[in-house]
């Protein structure tokens, strides 16, 4: 009996052990919005990395050397790394990296043909929320005609103001935080969409079938889509272009596009590479509606909306997207992409969903971000990249909404990121104010700057936010 009992308790520690060596692997298996609910950690880092030496600095006292950046004479990257004997930091002034940026805020004052930026981040961008205020400034001021890229479907499309999307539910999207990836077929902004095939009948749940046929869908068509311009900010009121960009497929198939009345027909040719069909060409266009009749492999990326001249600023947000899931965009995809797009900028925001209050040592994050930075920098040399820390993010403690400690020391590891690879950084968090400046946000700003989560700003603090980026970017 006492064996019985000894053998229980050992299998009862043994499954508890693995269960605590598993978890972190398990939490990152789970569906997006179960990992921003869950916490996870990180065993190494919390008792076996050494210290991260720059979370026990003061975020005010780091830089880099951007007198001698700016001296090299080269472009952004390799000026961060013309004097690699010197130190990066320096304890006068904050580091971020802003002499970085010359090229491209020279650009912008020139005001020649189009000036694009691909705004990367999570759930604190999701809708457009922050991008929609930072694209009508800019475009205010240096010119821009559409609300640039915007993929083919979304799970909230009536929640984003810049854009009216439509769609029909015939269709399948991948992204790179999905449980199950695939390899290689995701588009610039980490994700690609497939049409259900056959068409399934949506009033059956079980009708849907994804086998891959060797002819083209017969019958009408039932995979559309549309989108509209949004009289909600002037830049995004009209376009006068509409491109559309596909993937690979062993057959290739047609578009049917409908614009301001006119309607053609378009051949998406097969293509084992990224393609992209100019739909449409006039301007003052407010709608665009398409009609797809395509073989079950066909991948499909987005719609750009756009002008010949000023500034496009296209939303990538993946809600649950940590950052990291961004190297499972081929480099190749990055670079076929950049020869169509012709990206001036690169702005990752990222770094709530790795909160952590228990983990003192973000060290871990600094090198998944370090490998983030290289992914992009080797696909798409000379092209800038600015790193926007966190925003404040409260919890309970001690009975009072404050500061999760984690915060400030996920901004250092972004920081320390940022200055290791010669890329620019802004700090959200300090910007809106540091220390529980959410609670601020939340409870006493009129109108209410943020949701009762104690995350997530609403429109009225995404604009007051995105004011901030705008005017640290410009000098301001």
């Amino acid at each position: 009996m006492e064996r019985q009992q000894f053998f229980r308790a050992y299998l009862i520690v043994f499954f508890a052990l693995g269960f605590l060596l598993g978890y972190p692997y398990l939490h990152r298996q789970l569906p997006a919005v179960w990992q921003e609910s869950l916490r996870t950690y990180d065993l190494w880092a919390m008792y076996f990395a050494k210290p991260d030496s720059l979370a026990m600095v003061d975020s005010s006292l780091i830089k880099i050397d951007t007198s001698l950046a700016a001296s090299a004479g080269a472009d952004s990257i390799q000026a961060a790394r013309a004097f690699p004997g010197l130190p990066l930091y320096d304890a006068q002034e904050q580091y971020s990296g802003y002499a970085f940026l010359g090229d491209f805020l020279e650009k912008l004052k020139k005001k020649e043909g189009q000036i694009r930026i691909a705004y990367y981040g999570d759930s604190s961008i999701e809708g457009d929320l922050l991008c929609q205020t930072f694209r009508e400034e800019l475009q205010s001021r240096f010119g821009g005609q559409g609300v640039g890229f915007v993929g083919l479907t979304n799970p909230i499309p009536h929640f984003r103001q810049t854009v009216r999307l439509d769609f029909s539910k015939t269709w399948r999207r991948y992204t790179v935080v999905d449980k199950k990836r695939g390899t290689g077929l995701f588009g610039i902004a980490g994700e690609y969409f497939r049409p259900f095939y056959p068409a399934p009948d949506t009033s059956k749940a079980d009708s849907l079938n994804t086998t891959i046929p060797d002819t083209l869908p017969k019958g009408p068509l039932r995979y559309w889509v549309t989108m509209g311009a949004s009289k909600s900010f002037s830049g995004t009121a009209a376009f006068s272009k509409a491109r559309l960009f596909y993937g690979p497929s062993k057959k290739g198939g047609k578009v049917n596009s409908t614009c301001n009345e006119q309607r053609s027909e378009f051949s998406i040719p097969a293509s084992e590479n990224i393609g992209d069909l100019l739909l449409h060409e006039q301007g003052n266009s407010t709608f665009i509606r398409l009609d797809f009749r395509i073989p079950a492999d066909q991948v499909l990326y987005g719609v750009s909306l756009e002008g010949d001249k000023g500034v496009y600023v296209d939303n990538f947000s993946l809600r649950g997207n940590a950052g990291r899931n961004l190297n499972y965009i081929e480099p190749s995809t990055l670079r076929q992409f950049q020869v169509k797009m012709q990206y001036d900028l690169i702005i990752l925001q990222f770094g709530l969903n790795v909160l952590n209050a228990d983990l003192k040592n973000y060290s871990f994050y600094t090198r998944e971000m370090n490998a983030v930075l290289a992914h992009y920098q080797q696909a798409l040399p000379g092209v800038p990249i600015l790193i926007v820390g966190p925003s404040d993010k409260s919890m309970k403690i001690d009975g009072a909404m404050h500061t999760d400690p984690s915060v400030p020391r996920i901004n250092n590891a972004l920081r320390r990121a940022a200055a290791e690879h010669g890329a620019s950084f802004f700090s959200m968090y300090e910007a809106m104010g540091g220390q529980d400046s959410m609670v601020k946000w939340v409870e006493q700003s009129k109108p209410r700057l943020a949701n009762t989560d104690y995350t997530h700003f609403n429109f009225a603090g995404g604009r007051v936010a995105s004011g901030y980026l705008v005017k640290w970017l410009l000098g301001e």
